[in-house]
Protein backbone atom coordinates (compact mmCIF):
# COMPACT_ATOMS: atom_id res chain seq x y z
CA UNK A 1 0.00 0.00 0.00
CA UNK A 2 1.75 3.12 -1.13
CA UNK A 3 0.46 6.14 0.67
CA UNK A 4 0.95 10.10 -0.47
CA UNK A 5 0.99 12.87 1.69
CA UNK A 6 1.83 16.38 0.82
CA UNK A 7 2.20 20.06 1.75
CA UNK A 8 1.22 23.36 0.07
CA UNK A 9 2.62 26.71 1.56
CA UNK A 10 2.69 30.53 -0.04
CA UNK A 11 4.01 34.06 0.64
CA UNK A 12 3.64 37.10 -0.77
CA UNK A 13 6.44 39.52 -1.79
CA UNK A 14 6.17 42.78 -2.54
CA UNK A 15 8.66 42.32 -5.51
CA UNK A 16 8.34 42.02 -9.33
CA UNK A 17 8.36 38.42 -10.58
CA UNK A 18 11.66 38.77 -12.07
CA UNK A 19 13.24 39.48 -8.64
CA UNK A 20 11.24 37.08 -7.43
CA UNK A 21 12.75 34.26 -10.54
CA UNK A 22 16.24 35.61 -8.82
CA UNK A 23 15.27 33.59 -5.34
CA UNK A 24 14.25 30.18 -7.04
CA UNK A 25 15.68 30.33 -10.82
CA UNK A 26 19.20 30.92 -9.74
CA UNK A 27 21.80 28.54 -7.20
CA UNK A 28 22.63 31.67 -6.05
CA UNK A 29 19.00 32.41 -4.64
CA UNK A 30 17.73 29.20 -3.50
CA UNK A 31 21.00 29.04 -1.15
CA UNK A 32 20.02 32.32 0.46
CA UNK A 33 16.78 30.52 2.36
CA UNK A 34 16.76 27.03 1.00
CA UNK A 35 19.19 25.69 3.69
CA UNK A 36 22.41 27.19 5.23
CA UNK A 37 24.43 26.39 2.08
CA UNK A 38 23.38 24.99 -1.35
CA UNK A 39 26.07 23.11 -4.15
CA UNK A 40 24.43 23.08 -7.31
CA UNK A 41 26.25 25.12 -10.32
CA UNK A 42 22.96 26.07 -12.48
CA UNK A 43 19.16 25.45 -11.68
CA UNK A 44 18.33 23.80 -14.82
CA UNK A 45 16.75 19.92 -15.37
CA UNK A 46 19.02 16.96 -14.66
CA UNK A 47 21.60 19.13 -12.49
CA UNK A 48 22.46 17.62 -9.09
CA UNK A 49 23.37 19.85 -6.03
CA UNK A 50 23.82 19.21 -2.17
CA UNK A 51 22.18 21.27 0.12
CA UNK A 52 23.17 21.05 4.05
CA UNK A 53 20.75 22.67 6.39
CA UNK A 54 22.38 22.44 9.95
CA UNK A 55 23.15 19.11 10.85
CA UNK A 56 21.08 17.99 7.16
CA UNK A 57 22.54 17.08 4.14
CA UNK A 58 19.77 16.62 1.86
CA UNK A 59 21.00 15.61 -1.90
CA UNK A 60 18.51 17.15 -4.62
CA UNK A 61 17.92 17.04 -8.67
CA UNK A 62 16.23 19.75 -10.20
CA UNK A 63 13.40 18.19 -12.68
CA UNK A 64 12.08 20.51 -14.25
CA UNK A 65 12.29 24.42 -14.90
CA UNK A 66 9.37 26.55 -16.49
CA UNK A 67 11.65 29.72 -16.82
CA UNK A 68 9.80 32.87 -14.60
CA UNK A 69 7.19 30.71 -13.29
CA UNK A 70 8.34 27.15 -11.52
CA UNK A 71 11.33 24.58 -10.66
CA UNK A 72 10.76 21.31 -9.69
CA UNK A 73 13.16 18.91 -7.83
CA UNK A 74 13.20 15.40 -6.20
CA UNK A 75 15.27 15.65 -3.21
CA UNK A 76 16.32 13.58 -0.16
CA UNK A 77 17.82 13.34 3.22
CA UNK A 78 21.26 11.93 2.75
CA UNK A 79 20.79 9.00 5.87
CA UNK A 80 17.57 8.33 3.84
CA UNK A 81 17.77 8.00 0.28
CA UNK A 82 14.31 6.07 0.30
CA UNK A 83 12.23 9.21 1.74
CA UNK A 84 12.54 11.36 -1.40
CA UNK A 85 9.93 13.68 -1.88
CA UNK A 86 8.98 16.01 -5.11
CA UNK A 87 9.07 19.92 -4.37
CA UNK A 88 8.28 22.32 -6.79
CA UNK A 89 8.17 26.32 -6.18
CA UNK A 90 5.98 28.40 -8.32
CA UNK A 91 5.54 32.44 -8.78
CA UNK A 92 2.07 33.91 -9.50
CA UNK A 93 2.53 37.77 -9.89
CA UNK A 94 0.22 39.78 -8.05
CA UNK A 95 -1.23 43.00 -7.29
CA UNK A 96 1.41 44.20 -5.02
CA UNK A 97 4.05 41.93 -5.84
CA UNK A 98 4.95 37.94 -6.44
CA UNK A 99 2.93 34.88 -4.34
CA UNK A 100 5.47 32.44 -3.87
CA UNK A 101 3.71 28.78 -3.28
CA UNK A 102 5.71 25.65 -2.47
CA UNK A 103 4.53 22.13 -2.62
CA UNK A 104 6.45 18.87 -1.50
CA UNK A 105 4.69 15.50 -2.00
CA UNK A 106 5.89 13.23 0.46
CA UNK A 107 5.19 9.87 -1.24
CA UNK A 108 8.37 8.16 -0.57
CA UNK A 109 8.73 9.36 3.27
CA UNK A 110 5.09 8.70 4.22
CA UNK A 111 5.95 5.03 2.67
CA UNK A 112 8.99 4.40 3.96
CA UNK A 113 8.11 5.90 7.65
CA UNK A 114 4.86 4.77 8.12
CA UNK A 115 6.45 2.65 10.82
CA UNK A 116 7.59 5.24 12.90
CA UNK A 117 5.17 8.16 12.70
CA UNK A 118 2.08 8.71 11.44
CA UNK A 119 1.06 10.94 8.10
CA UNK A 120 -0.51 13.80 10.14
CA UNK A 121 3.31 13.65 11.95
CA UNK A 122 5.24 13.71 8.53
CA UNK A 123 2.76 16.53 7.45
CA UNK A 124 3.25 18.55 10.62
CA UNK A 125 7.26 18.39 10.14
CA UNK A 126 7.44 19.24 6.53
CA UNK A 127 4.58 22.24 7.35
CA UNK A 128 7.16 23.39 10.09
CA UNK A 129 9.82 22.92 7.92
CA UNK A 130 8.72 24.71 4.74
CA UNK A 131 7.25 28.10 7.21
CA UNK A 132 10.50 28.45 8.25
CA UNK A 133 12.38 28.17 5.02
CA UNK A 134 9.70 30.80 3.53
CA UNK A 135 10.29 33.13 6.43
CA UNK A 136 13.81 32.72 5.67
CA UNK A 137 12.72 34.27 1.98
CA UNK A 138 10.92 37.29 3.64
CA UNK A 139 13.79 38.28 5.59
CA UNK A 140 16.37 37.90 2.75
CA UNK A 141 14.17 40.02 0.48
CA UNK A 142 13.53 42.34 3.55
CA UNK A 143 16.90 43.23 4.03
CA UNK A 144 17.86 43.19 0.09
CA UNK A 145 16.00 45.62 -2.51
CA UNK A 146 15.69 42.58 -4.52
CA UNK A 147 16.07 38.67 -3.33
CA UNK A 148 18.96 37.47 -4.41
Amino acid sequence: MELAASVSRSVDLPISLDEAWASIGEAKGLAGWLGDSLELEVVAPGVAGLLRDGDAVRRLVVTEVDAGRSIGFVWWDEASPQEASVVTIALTPGEGGTTVTVTERLAGAAHASIGFASIDDLVGAADAAWDQRLQALVGACALADACV
